[in-house]
């Protein structure tokens, strides 16, 4: 472990907590969604259950390829959150940015997404659980953009140009005196 990793502020350390909840939303859900449309999993057939039946897909069939279409959504979401999170670790300079717009975009749309759910009638059986999840998924952009969490990353970036400036100044020095 880095010696900056154990000097984060308690606002990077809620960041990289909060990130790591929201990104295995996408990565559990895009598991679920490849192990059911590979056959692996059950599917529930019941259209009286399940919300598929409001697209066409009735049968078993049917809900596999529905979980295919959802494998096709879900796992860019699940790469690009998963890609982020390990940036975010690694105090990488882009990791902030990237948390923005992936978990600012995605929390938007998902925000979007619950509240038609809720205003919508009948109201959408999950709209309450896909708002929490969408505050959640915010809460993680918000972090991204806190003093404390903007300060370490600073740190970090000062921190690495000085080792640079180190390491070229000890390849001159062996330069001159070799």
């Amino acid at each position: 472990m880095s010696d900056t990793s154990t000097r984060r502020s308690p606002s990077s350390w809620w960041l990289l907590l909060l990130a790591t909840v929201v990104t295995a939303l996408p990565v559990g859900n895009a598991a679920l969604s490849a192990l059911r449309a590979a056959g692996v999993l059950e599917v529930r057939v019941d259209p009286e259950q399940g919300s598929a039946g409001a697209f066409g897909f009735f049968d078993e069939q049917g809900l596999r390829v529905a979980e295919g279409l959802s494998l096709l959504v879900t796992l860019p979401v699940a790469i690009a959150c998963l890609a982020v999170l390990v940036g975010l670790f690694g105090q990488r300079e882009w990791a902030r940015e990237g948390a923005l717009g992936v978990f600012g975009l995605s929390g938007l749309l998902l925000l979007v997404f619950s509240v038609n759910g809720l205003t919508s009638e009948p109201r959408g059986e999950h709209a309450g659980l896909g708002l929490a999840a969408s505050l959640l998924v915010l809460g993680v952009a918000a972090l991204a953009l806190s003093p404390g969490v903007r300060r370490d990353f600073e740190q970090r970036q000062i921190a690495q140009q000085v080792r640079e400036r180190e390491a070229a100044t000890a390849a001159r020095r062996a330069r001159i005196g070799g």
